[in-house]
């Protein structure tokens, strides 16, 4: 019952009366042959049903198992193909979603390029700007050096008219106030004293500041 034979009961028994038929059979040609006596006990007669029944029941398990394991590949094939078909149908839906990415895509490419250009352009001009700032700053410091050069050389006299101002007196400006004309070096320093102080650049209106 285990092995579901009952409805080939019948037909097996017919089977098994063959093989005795037939080992017994084989059993006198053996004899006559080779004058050796095998005999047919119902033990030998029962192992081997025994023997049968046990790789029945092995082959029924083995068959068992990999009908089991394709009913399982069977069902995991159905999951996957509507698996793919739901996919498909995403797809489909998301196919306008998609062309309108490549298009969004594609327009900010343009977008990326002309900012790309103008970044370009704009490091082109910071590069001139920078020259042209570069080229000032060595003018001025060429101006700078210049200016101080000339000051290393005035600031000597500077002091020396500081001092010699230091050593004048009331009586050295009256004395200077008295001329009719100065001397030369007089008139131009007296001059550069009235351009300085916004007056007329005269003999007239440097006695006055005196």
């Amino acid at each position: 019952r285990e092995l579901g034979l009952e409805p080939i009961l019948s037909q097996l028994a017919q089977v098994s009366a063959v093989i005795h038929r037939s080992s017994k059979e084989a059993a006198e040609s053996f004899f006559a042959n080779l004058r050796r006596r095998t005999y047919m006990t119902p033990t030998s007669y029962l192992e081997l049903i025994k023997l049968l029944t046990d790789l029945l029941s092995f082959k029924k398990g083995d068959l068992t198992t990999k009908l089991s394991r394709y009913k399982v590949g069977a069902q995991r094939l159905d999951e996957t193909k509507g698996m793919v078909n739901q996919l498909s149908v995403d797809l489909t839906k998301m196919q306008p979603v998609i062309e309108q990415g490549k298009k969004d895509t594609a327009q900010l490419i343009i977008e990326v390029d002309k900012e790309e250009a103008i970044a370009k352009e704009k490091a082109t001009a910071c590069e001139a700007d920078e020259k042209e700032a570069s080229d000032a700053a060595a003018a001025a410091n060429e101006i700078k050096t210049e200016c101080q050069r000339e000051l290393d050389e005035a600031l000597p006299e500077y002091y020396t008219a500081i001092k010699s101002l230091d050593a004048l007196d009331k009586k050295d400006i009256q004395e200077v106030k008295s001329f009719s004309k100065p001397p030369g070096l007089v008139e131009v320093v007296l001059n550069a004293v009235c351009l300085l102080m916004g007056k007329k650049e005269t003999w007239e209106e440097a006695k006055k500041l005196m």
